[in-house]
């Protein structure tokens, strides 16, 4: 397992901790943090991220428009998934939480591979 963690690269643990980060600051705001929604949340955001990175190829050749690529067909995939386990897909809330969702973790992710590239973080491992 560790060999497994060892190559993958860094910006997608960058990616990850930016999208996890968005998931517990959201949670706070919204009522208080708790594990096992958080880990759901996260995994409806993460789990299509990684499918969209991995399509795209997105941690292969790093790029702005693959970047974008990925955030703009994982992100909301994972924002559905979860409005339809929370059982709000066609209601007010959804659209207001999907324009919200979408602007905060393309924020978050920007900002996290901006501190990364100041910290030197390396693009692939």
């Amino acid at each position: 397992m560790t060999t497994f963690l060892k190559r993958v690269p860094p910006l997608a643990w960058v990616d990850g901790i930016a999208i996890l980060l968005f998931v517990v600051i959201g949670g706070d705001i919204h009522g208080g943090v708790r594990s096992a929604g958080v880990l759901r949340t996260a995994l409806f955001l993460l789990i299509p991220w990684y499918a969209a990175a991995a399509f795209f190829g997105l941690y292969r050749e790093p790029s702005w428009p693959i970047f974008l690529r990925t955030w703009g067909a994982g992100i909301p995939v994972g924002i559905i998934l979860r409005q339809i386990w929370v059982g709000r897909l066609f209601t007010r809330a959804t659209l207001l939480f999907f324009v919200a969702a979408a602007v905060l973790t393309l924020v978050f992710l920007i900002v996290a591979r901006w501190l990364a590239d100041l910290a030197g973080v390396e693009e692939s491992s």
